[in-house]
Formats: C-alpha cells, structure tokens, sequence
C-alpha cells in the first residue's frame, strides 16, 4: 500500500513540475503584435447559435479594435435565433465604422457541425485581397490589441496557426460546477499548450495559406473547427503558436451536469482528432484508480483503528491536495501574468477558503476526469448546443436541424 502513496505523490509532483514548465512559457515567450504598416485587409469570422451571455461584451470588444482596416463577419444559425435581434441592435447603436456584417447561415451541411458549415460559409464569399483571418467565439471577451496580438505571430513564415486559450474564472466561487469545470481545464490547458494544440475561441492563419490547402474541405466533415488544424499546419510545414497574451478569462458559471457532459464533450473531440488519446485515456484510468485506493485505504484504517496506516493515508491526501492546488495555482498565476501584459486587470487573489474548496474538489475532478474518458470512448453521437451529431471514427452527421430555441437560461450567466 505504500506504493501506492508514493505514485499519488509522484503524479501530484509531476503535475506541479507540468505547471512550472507552463508559467515559465508563459511569463518568458515573446509574442509580438502585428505592426500598423501590415494591419490590411483583416477578417474576423465568428459562429453565433444562441446568445452566450457575453456575446454582446464580445461584440463590443471586436467593434473597438486598435487595429486599421478590418472586418467582422457574424454568422448567426437562423434569423429567428434570439442573438439576430441583438445583433442588429449594436450593429445600428455601435457600429459607427460600418465594419460589422451580420449573415445568416447557408443551409446546414449533413457531415459537418453547423460551427463548421457557418464558417466555411463565410470563408468562401471572402474578397481575394483579403490577408489574414481571425476566428473568435462568442463566449470570448476580446481585449483592444485582441486582433493585432493574435494575428502578429503569422509575420513569421515558419507559423501558420496563432492561437491561444481558455481559462475559467468562476464568477460564483462556490459554484461546484463552475469551480470543476475551472480545475479540470487547468490540468487540460497544460498539455495544449506545452503539445502546440490549435484553440478555436482565438485562431487566426494567413488568407492564402487556407485557400491553397484543403482545409475547407477538412471543415465539409468536421465536428470542430480547430479539430483538423494540426493536419493543416504539418501540411503548409508550418507550427501552431500558442501566444501567451491569448489567454483568455470565461467568467460563466455553470451547474456540475453542465460541467460533466462538457469535460466528456471536450475529451470526444480529443478522441476524434489527437493521437495521444490513448495516453490520456491511460492517465484518467490510473488517476482514478489511485484515488479509489487512497480512499478504500482510508476507510479501512479507520474501521480497522490503524492509527499508523491512518496517518499514512492522511498524510497523503493533505501533501497530495496541497500539490495539486499548487499546480493550479501556477497556471492560474501565468494567466494573469497574460493578463497583465495586455494592461488588464489580474485575477483576484485566492483566499484560505478557496484553497480549501479547490484542494476537495480536486480528487472529484480526477473520477470527473476518468468518467469524460469513458464516455468519450463510447460515444457514438454528441448533442452541442440543441443539435445531435452521430459519430464514426472522423465521420459526422447531423441527425437532425432545429434552429436554437431560447430557454430559461437565455439571459443568464449560464454556459449554453
């Protein structure tokens, strides 16, 4: 049993040490914004099904760009969807430059997600001149230099993918599912950026280089945009880089159902699209095993009135949480560090009840983690946002389209 205490303390280390290695990046990579002489013919594609509750924030942040000559093009799912209306309404209240072009989405195609035929819509009544392309979601909150930092890293040749990533901030800290949520992306975030994994909530590549590969023919029979990047890139002999003033803050909350059904939505994705998914799968089944064994360790010492064995698991669990918090901390602290470099405000600090509740919940996000794995192993169709596709190794279809119906938590802080 010893053993085993000593692979929980070994894996909570290593996790500490995948952490430290992810602030170093953070706080020392050099990305430089894209200078004013290049700031031409820019494009900024975002898919909008339903009003996430910062869209209006993100459009706002998009229409007030320090970057010269660009456009946004907003493809909304179907008219009738609540987030035309709103739309419409900050393109007459704020769209002074005329820059915003609000679309409706051409008719869904059967072997794609509508993501992907919403975008590849767009991409394809691009003007020839245009040269970059910016991809942004609606539950991202842009900064001023969002633009010019994301499309910056394509003045060098050798990159052909500017990206960054997502970071959960909890608005309610005693949200469950929020904070689970917010733990289980932190261990994820590391991994993506250290592997160069292309995100889709910020992406940006050259005009020419989308147009000369076959990546709209990869999106015709895809179920995520950013999915078939990674092909694209080793394609054009190019590098995916992971800017660190890309972090971004999503301060949504969401219910622990929300929080479970989306970690088993974004390992799918993994499935579907990394080759390590396997290894992943592995790390899952062997963290919740040792945690399954510290806690039946556990409970045996007590029924037995081990005080030795007691001690042991104790000590365990305490050096244990404490590790793994530390390791959340450091990826919490790069993401202000990228935060502060852009002029924002940092992430408030985290209190002694913080600490207490993510250091809890930390061994829960490892038995979250492992039951993702299992569904996504099995999964054969994934439901996003109201809609059902069916899934057969990279082959998906669209069951059947509705378009988005808003509910209850339509003007809420909620995910959708």
């Amino acid at each position: 049993m010893s053993f085993i205490f000593w692979i929980i303390l070994i894996g909570a280390l290593v996790n500490v040490a995948c952490a430290a290695r992810f602030y170093y990046l953070v706080r020392f990579a050099k990305s430089p914004a894209l200078p004013l002489d290049q700031q031409e013919d820019a494009v900024v594609i975002m898919s909008v099904r339903g009003c996430d509750p910062t869209l209006e924030k993100t459009v706002a942040g998009l229409l007030n760009q320090n970057f010269r000559n660009y456009r946004i093009v907003v493809v909304v799912d179907n008219k009738s969807d609540p987030a035309w209306d709103v739309l419409q309404r900050i393109k007459v209240g704020s769209d002074r430059e005329n820059r915003l072009l609000i679309t409706e989405m051409d008719p869904p195609r059967l072997n794609c997600s509508l993501k992907c035929n919403a975008i590849i819509g767009a991409v394809e009544a691009l003007p020839v001149e245009t040269q970059w392309i910016a991809f942004v979601d609606a539950d991202v909150e842009v900064h001023a230099n969002w633009l010019a930092d994301i499309l910056g890293p394509l003045t060098n040749p050798k990159v052909c993918v500017s990206t960054g990533n997502q970071w959960f901030e909890p608005n309610d800290r005693k949200s469950t599912g929020a904070l689970l949520r917010s733990i289980w992306n932190a261990g994820a975030i590391v991994p993506s950026v250290l592997l160069e994994h292309a995100w889709a909530g910020s992406m940006a590549v050259r005009y020419e280089d989308l147009i000369v590969s076959r990546l709209i023919d990869d999106w015709k029979t895809a179920i995520v945009d950013d999915g078939p990047m990674t092909d694209f890139s080793k394609l054009m002999n190019g590098q995916i880089f992971v800017s660190p003033k890309l972090l971004m803050v999503n301060r949504e909350d969401c219910t622990t159902k929300f929080a479970t059904s989306w970690i088993a939505r974004m390992l799918t994705w993994s499935k579907i699209y990394e080759p390590t998914f396997v290894l992943t799968c592995v790390h899952a089944g062997l963290s919740a095993f040792f945690v399954f064994c510290l806690f039946s360790a556990t409970i045996m010492a007590v029924l037995t009135l081990d005080v030795v064995w007691l001690f042991f698991c104790l000590l365990t669990f305490g050096l244990a949480s404490a590790m793994m918090v530390g390791g959340y901390w450091l990826v919490r602290e790069a993401v202000s560090v990228s935060l502060k470099s852009r002029g924002l405000p940092e992430l408030k600090p985290l209190d002694r009840a913080d600490l207490v509740a993510l250091g809890v919940r930390m061994w829960l996000v490892q038995l979250l983690y492992f039951y993702g794995c299992f569904r996504a192993a099995k999964a054969t169709s994934v439901k996003w946002r109201g809609i059902e596709y069916a899934l057969q190794g990279k082959t998906v279809e669209l069951m059947e389209y509705q378009p988005y119906q808003a509910d209850a938590h339509a003007k809420s802080p909620m995910s959708l």
